[in-house]
């Protein structure tokens, strides 16, 4: 995925956790921790995140992130690192190739099957459309 994503003008994600872009070293890190990756896959994994998320500044590509607004209380790091994390997304809405949309709690009930969908276009065209749900 990272190859077309580099590639991409246009990605949109929708998820039900804080997006792998828009997260922290300390909340990449504990999420990592919790997939039980041998250290050189976890250090690998960091490595290519910190470059995914250099491209957020890329003029040439635009992010639109679409989360639950409970994955802004879920503190997966601890609650210190989660109001880190908060305002981490909270400066990152003045990037100008990047919004962010959260579903309000009250109306998450309405859709009973999580989703990520990450949408990468290229131009105009839609070019891969990767869908993962958890039922």
């Amino acid at each position: 995925m990272f190859s077309v994503e580099t590639q991409a003008t246009e990605i949109k994600i929708f998820t039900f956790i804080i997006p792998a872009l828009l997260q922290t070293a300390t909340y990449q890190d504990h999420v990592l921790n919790r997939m039980m990756l041998s250290p050189s896959l976890r250090s690998k994994a960091r490595r290519l995140l910190q470059e995914r998320q250099d491209r957020l500044w890329d003029p040439n590509c635009r992010f639109t992130f679409l989360m639950y607004e409970s994955a802004l209380y879920s503190a997966a790091a601890g609650y210190k690192e989660q109001i880190v994390q908060i305002d981490r997304i909270e400066r990152m809405l003045g990037v100008q190739t990047l919004s962010c949309g959260i579903i309000p709690l009250r109306l998450a009930w309405l859709l009973t099957i999580h989703v990520i969908l990450s949408f990468i276009t290229r131009g105009q065209d839609f070019t891969n459309i990767w869908v993962k749900t958890w039922h």
